[in-house]
């Protein structure tokens, strides 16, 4: 696998978990992933200039002052992309480092993205939220919680 793919397939499946691509029928609202062009549903990003993009439902709203809803979707697509870059390639982190949080500070996506401030305990018996990510990203990359995916970088 290369970097991009590695990226591109945990962006793909945060983005599912967040009903990104969920077909909303004529009716029913549109989940707030859509809504905000905010695929990995990520509380606080700031622009390149430093100034922070809005809230909105406790999101970051990538379509605020957006000339197009295409220009709020590669945003947040960005976004998710770095997040997923910076901590599973540059940083190497495991798929439970990169979901649960790691003792070194870094707390986690799913701590940081859904405010889960339930108590890890980091094995497979664990029932936190952070661990139900875990155990689906091992299904959807057929890994172990503790693989770092950068390991299998060509």
């Amino acid at each position: 696998m290369t970097q991009s793919d590695i990226v591109f397939r945990m962006a793909k499946f945060i983005a599912n978990r967040n009903d990104y691509f969920k077909d909303v029928r004529r009716g029913f609202p549109a989940p707030v992933s859509q809504m905000l062009c905010n695929p990995g549903l990520l509380t606080a990003w700031s622009r390149i200039e430093g100034d922070p993009y809005p809230i909105s439902h406790g999101y970051v709203d990538f379509v605020d002052g957006a000339e197009r809803i295409e220009l709020g979707h590669t945003r947040g697509w960005s976004a998710l992309q770095y997040i997923c870059r910076l901590n599973l390639i540059k940083r190497g982190l495991s798929l439970r480092d990169f979901f649960c949080g790691k003792y070194n500070g870094y707390t986690g996506y799913v701590r940081q993205v859904q405010s889960n401030r339930v108590f890890c305990k980091r094995n497979d018996r664990c029932q936190c939220e952070a661990c139900d990510w875990v155990k689906a990203a091992q299904r959807h990359f057929g890994v172990g919680p503790d693989t770092v995916l950068s390991g299998f970088l060509r």
